[in-house]
């Protein structure tokens, strides 16, 4: 019996640690003392986690978060606080990213996911987590909370009395911007609509000359000309060649023959016969391109750029004239090819199954 009963605890704890090892994302609410006296659950896109002090981690998949699989996207995710009767959502609240392991639900976070500029980018985010400046504003908020509920522990549940809290330490949103790259040198920005590429990348309409092929494939499919000054420089690193390229990418989407020069010819001659039977593809390379607009949007483009920057800094490894990244979220490869930084590879983790991009030589 005692033999039994020791084999059964030795397979249950190798059950927890498989269920440790698979777990896709873990969140973590944060509970000081004076938010134990009310009930506790965290809400991550709609699926509700009774938590407490004693039992505070939850285990996700990553299909589960309604979050979009390409960068600079979030869900977000909030503890809740209730008395049984009444109840205040987004008390306390975190971004989640796909590059992220672990999400810690809590004051910090919430502080932090309030500073962070929008559309927050996984660096962003951990560059605030750590800021003398930010962890200031955490304390301070915390104790202005915890003082409320001193008062009063219903308190916490009227949003008039939550209102009159000095928020002025939260609107400090230069913490971040004030430590991006310097702008960009300026080059020709032509008007587009503000759908433009939105309703191009949504149809994959940039890739209409492969799937056409007129008379001009062939020539375009072999050209290696280098029309984009800002790409040629083979010193050049990977976070301001990503800049670069998205950002004429973006402007020449439907400029056919100079759109088709920011591609390798490998990634040319290999996906040249077959994008167009491959969404996956189109959607990775159409959501690189994105970045751009969106980052650009509600600033002006050189914020949008630098941005990207800081976003990507010190991700890319260089290995002779190549540019490699790889995370959790996607697989990017740049080559230094006739004169020019060109897009030789490029993967995104699976839109619907959230499954990684297969491994791939560097």
């Amino acid at each position: 019996m005692t033999r039994k009963l020791l084999s059964l605890c030795l397979l249950l704890l190798a059950g927890r640690a498989l269920a440790s090892d698979t777990c896709e994302q873990r969140i973590i609410a944060e509970i000081p003392d004076f938010l134990q006296q009310y009930q506790l659950s965290l809400n991550a896109a709609g699926q509700v986690f009774p938590v407490s002090a004693d039992n505070a981690e939850v285990c996700v998949a990553l299909s589960s978060l309604n979050i979009s699989p390409r960068a600079f996207s979030t869900a977000r995710i909030a503890l809740v606080i209730s008395d049984g009767e009444q109840h205040m959502e987004h008390l306390l609240f975190s971004f989640s990213h796909v590059q992220a392991e672990e999400v810690r639900v809590g004051f910090p976070s919430t502080v932090i996911s309030r500073l962070c500029p929008i559309e927050c980018g996984y660096a962003e985010y951990r560059y605030l987590q750590q800021h003398s400046r930010v962890q200031q504003i955490i304390a301070d908020y915390q104790q202005q909370v915890a003082d409320l509920v001193a008062r009063d522990p219903a308190a916490i549940f009227d949003r008039q009395q939550l209102a009159t809290l000095d928020f002025s330490g939260l609107r400090q949103t230069s913490i971040v911007t004030d430590a991006f790259p310097e702008p960009l040198p300026a080059y020709s920005n032509p008007e587009l609509p503000d759908d433009y590429f939105f309703m191009a990348g949504s149809t994959a309409t940039f890739m209409n000359p492969l799937r056409d092929k007129d008379d001009g494939y062939q020539a375009r499919m072999s050209s290696q000309r280098q029309p984009f000054e800002y790409l040629t420089d083979a010193n050049m690193p990977g976070e301001t060649v990503l800049a670069h390229w998205v950002r004429y990418a973006h402007q020449h989407t439907l400029d056919t023959d100079n759109f088709f020069e920011l591609f390798s010819s490998r990634f040319k001659a290999t996906h040249g016969e077959t994008i167009v039977q491959n969404p996956g593809l189109q959607i990775a390379v159409s959501y690189l391109i994105q970045i751009y607009p969106r980052m650009s949007r509600g600033n002006n483009g050189w914020d949008g750029l630098a941005r990207v920057q800081f976003n990507y800094r010190d991700q890319f490894e260089r290995n002779g004239d190549q540019l490699w990244l790889e995370n959790r979220l996607e697989q990017i490869r740049f080559v230094y090819e006739n004169g020019a930084w060109r897009l030789d590879h490029m993967c995104q983790i699976d839109r619907r199954t959230f499954q990684p991009c297969a491994p791939v030589d560097a």
